[in-house]
């Protein structure tokens, strides 16, 4: 029976976060349980970084489904996937190997990312410096024994800024059409704890560890108010990182870190880090699987200023040509202030984005040059002109609006025109009086014979001239490198992870 057209027996929504759906046989989430967790994780590393954790370890994921969340968290350039299981690992590597679309959306900020195959329980100094540590659905596939070899190593021996832990959450399990008690939902795990198990465990983890504080948290939301996942974000104290930071520029110093108001014991070099690494090194090292760089945008930010000038040049003379074609009166907008005046006598035109009133590109066709002067004396708007449906003529003022009112910061009026002035056939004035005369190819229906047959002899004669040449090409692929970086890459999961799955509890891969 198709899905829609069962009885729904129970349908709770979670916010922003997902809905579930109790069917008597199953139940669905959507997005699926292990997306929300993956969004829910990512969303609190975001908050606590604000951009300045840079390297990441999550434990237990050696299908690398976590990376396309992590590689969009800003700042992050150091990201290592841990797991034993190293056949799973060089299968999935594909996941974590830059894709073509890197080639041209480079990153702002270089990004390097492992998969490794070791065990958490033993300290490696591939986890030296790691300002975050995930376990997403790790810890109950590990006996109980392991977990205090575990939390050395993670909280004494790494100690990041922020350690996440998630886990199913055994009250949530009766709602399981068909569940028997006390058996688990994968056949892997070794326990399952209730909330009330997970928070005792979480508070003598913190009492152990007096420098971290705990948060409670959980997803996919369920009857009584009861999260199917429950989840725990450690944060380590500003205090402990400041006096971190003072062991550290004591030692550096030469000083006697052995002040009682320091640390109690002196930090050796070698093992200082965001946290404290362990005085020995055991000798079992990790094993590195696959290791990927991601292309890194290595230009100035003068060349990525000209880039993007000449890609918005290029949307104003389509635009333009697109208004010839359709033989109509064109607008256009932008969200700048209406009010902002660009004073060319400055080297930069300011834009203030703090305001959003629209701002109106006008286009006025004339039948010759001489139209132009008379027309700026009326127009005190952006207005660029079509001069006998053959060429446009961009005042720099307008042209510098229209590069602006995209851009994440203001370019310069003389940046802009030196950029542009090669595709122009034609430049007259300077500073605020600065034209430019462009070539327009498509010609207008309305134009006669014989300024037809002229202007198909001018475009033959200057078609180098309004073709874009292969460094200008070369521009106009490598512009759209200044929309993208690390800080606003989204999150883009392959299609099928997008639609409704059950939630079977023999299914390994939501837990």
């Amino acid at each position: 029976m198709a899905k829609q057209n069962k009885e729904v027996k129970v349908k709770i929504v979670d916010g922003n976060f997902g809905t579930m759906c109790i069917y008597d046989d199953e139940i669905f989430f959507n997005p699926p349980l292990y997306q929300q967790r993956y969004q829910k994780v990512k969303d609190k590393i975001t908050s606590v970084s604000k951009g300045t954790f840079t390297k990441v370890v999550d434990v237990g994921d050696p299908k690398l489904q976590f990376f396309q969340y992590l590689q969009a968290i800003p700042g992050v350039r150091e990201i290592v996937f841990l797991d034993k299981d190293d056949k799973t690992l060089k299968d999935c590597d594909y996941r974590i190997n830059p894709l073509n679309t890197d080639l041209y959306i480079l990153r702002e900020l270089p990004l390097n990312v492992k998969a490794v195959c070791g065990d958490v329980t033993k300290y490696d100094p591939t986890l030296f410096g790691s300002q975050v540590v995930t376990m997403i659905e790790l810890i109950e596939h590990l006996e109980i024994s392991e977990l205090h070899a575990l939390v050395k190593c993670v909280f004494q021996a790494v100690r990041p800024n922020l350690i996440i832990i998630t886990t199913p959450n055994a009250d949530f399990n009766k709602y399981f059409p068909g569940h028997t008690p006390g058996s688990f939902r994968h056949w892997d795990h070794k326990f399952e704890w209730t909330a009330e198990e997970f928070r005792h465990w979480c508070q003598e983890l913190i009492e152990d560890n007096s420098s971290y504080s705990v948060e409670y948290s959980g997803c996919g939301l369920g009857p009584d108010n009861t999260y199917c996942t429950q989840m725990a974000f450690f944060l380590l104290s500003t205090e402990y990182q400041e006096e971190l930071l003072s062991c550290i520029v004591k030692e550096l110093l030469n000083i006697d870190v052995k002040d009682p108001t320091c640390c109690e014991e002196p930090v050796k070099m070698g093992e200082v880090t965001e946290g404290v690494a362990p005085s020995v090194i055991r000798e079992d090292s990790y094993k590195i699987i696959a290791e990927f760089d991601f292309p890194l945008d290595m230009r100035t930010q003068e060349e990525k200023d000209r880039d993007f000038t000449l890609g918005r040049f290029y949307s104003l003379i389509n635009y333009l040509l697109t208004g010839e074609r359709d033989d109509k009166p064109q607008l256009n907008w932008g969200l700048i202030p209406e009010d902002t005046e660009c004073s060319l006598d400055d080297t930069e035109c300011s834009l203030d984005d703090t305001d959003d009133e629209l701002v109106f590109f006008i286009v006025q066709y004339i039948k010759n040059d001489e139209e132009i002067v008379e027309k700026q004396r009326d127009n005190n708007g952006n207005v660029f002109y079509i001069v006998d449906h053959m060429y446009a003529v961009l005042p720099l003022k307008p042209l510098t609006q229209w590069v602006n009112i995209a851009a994440d910061h203001d370019i310069s009026h003389s940046l802009i025109s030196m950029t542009v002035a090669g595709d122009c056939f034609e430049i007259t004035g300077s500073g605020a009086d600065w034209q430019g005369r462009v070539h327009l190819v498509t010609l207008s229906a309305t134009s006669s014979d014989e300024s037809f047959e002229k202007s198909l002899e001018d475009n033959d004669e200057d078609q180098d001239e309004w073709f874009p040449n292969d460094e200008h090409c070369e521009h106009m692929n490598k512009q759209v490198v200044g929309f993208s970086n690390n800080e606003n890459t989204t999150v883009n999961p392959e299609a099928d992870d997008y639609w409704d799955v059950p939630v079977d509890p023999n299914d390994p891969i939501w837990n």
